[in-house]
């Protein structure tokens, strides 16, 4: 149980990472696309 834990505790952090990452991807993608729209529009 004890060697466990940290491991858990490693993968969620891991996850996170992640998921800010992709968060961090696709929001750039979005203000990236009303940039461009408000330049042609």
């Amino acid at each position: 149980m004890d060697s466990s834990y940290p491991n858990a505790l490693e993968n969620s952090a891991r996850q996170i990472t992640l998921q800010s990452k992709l968060v961090g991807v696709i929001y750039g993608q979005v203000l990236k696309y009303r940039y461009y729209n408000t330049i042609w529009l």
